[in-house]
């Protein structure tokens, strides 16, 4: 997961500063480690509700929500290419 995620800072270097709260300088880091889990949590239930689409469209929406909330969130952060699911 680790390799994955981390994958955002190499294409979006200014990216990285959004996640000073948990730690991203030091990604073996509890605070590091625990976002990781909350982020594979996330994609669980997410493919957990792929059976009930509209269920999946207010979880999208609502995490969309959430994150569009934080400053210096950028659309750009928020779009999957293949590329970054591959």
């Amino acid at each position: 997961m680790y390799c994955r995620v981390y994958r955002i800072f190499d294409r979006y270097p200014e990216s990285k500063a959004l996640f000073s709260r948990v730690n991203v300088e030091h990604p073996d880091s509890p605070e590091f480690r625990a976002h990781l889990m909350r982020i594979t949590n996330g994609l669980d239930i997410m493919v957990s509700l792929l059976d009930d689409p509209s269920v999946l469209y207010k979880e999208i929406e609502h995490l969309t929500a959430q994150h569009a909330a934080r400053e210096g969130m950028k659309g750009k952060y928020m779009t999957v290419s293949p590329i970054d699911v591959a």
